[in-house]
């Protein structure tokens, strides 16, 4: 870090630059963050438009969960990877309950009313949500609306207010990422 108006950066192939100063935070205050559910949904739009690829959980192409994975890891939150483990962390809404969600939940489809969970998205307002499904985009849940998506909606998880329970990790508190172990202190 630097006190003066650029700090230099080190590539990983060991490749130098310079970045603004007010554009870099250490990885201990990222990691630290307070999750902001106005800054996780602002990722996921900035990832608008990026396309679908199956597998992928990057700023280049993300699938589903993949970009439940990116706008929550911006924030120092990990996740676990797929729609169908996602459906299990944080507090159940259930299918009946669209009245209590709330944004940055997460929303869970299957292709059938009794199907598997196949999809995931974030829920924003007023019915509209953005997933990752051909390219990031937003879609409605009302059935009549033009921008429905086909899927079977089959609930939801709040994640706000869940940190650091099973599923729900802040980066911060994960030994991949910072060793607090005794040993390593």
């Amino acid at each position: 870090m630097s006190d003066g108006p650029f700090c230099e950066v080190v590539l990983p192939d060991g490749r130098k630059g310079y970045v603004a100063s007010s554009d870099v935070i250490s990885a201990e205050q990222w990691a630290s963050r307070s999750l902001d559910v106005d800054s996780i949904l602002e990722t996921a739009y900035w990832l608008m438009g990026a396309p679908y690829l199956w597998g992928a959980c990057s700023t280049k192409s993300v699938d589903c969960s993949g970009l439940v994975r990116v706008a929550y890891f911006d924030r120092g939150i990990l996740t676990l990877r797929d729609a169908r483990q996602q459906i299990g962390i944080g507090r159940r809404i259930e299918p009946t309950d669209i009245d209590s969600l709330r944004r940055g939940d997460l929303l869970f489809f299957s292709n059938t009313p009794e199907g598997r969970i196949s999809h995931v998205a974030i829920y924003d307002s007023d019915g509209k949500y953005i997933h990752s499904s051909g390219l990031v985009k937003t879609n409605q849940m009302n059935a009549d609306d033009p921008d429905f998506g086909k899927r079977c909606y089959r609930g939801a998880s709040r994640i706000a207010g869940m940190e650091d329970t099973d599923g729900i990790v802040r980066v911060i508190n994960h030994p991949w990422y910072f060793d607090r172990s005794p040993s390593a202190l």
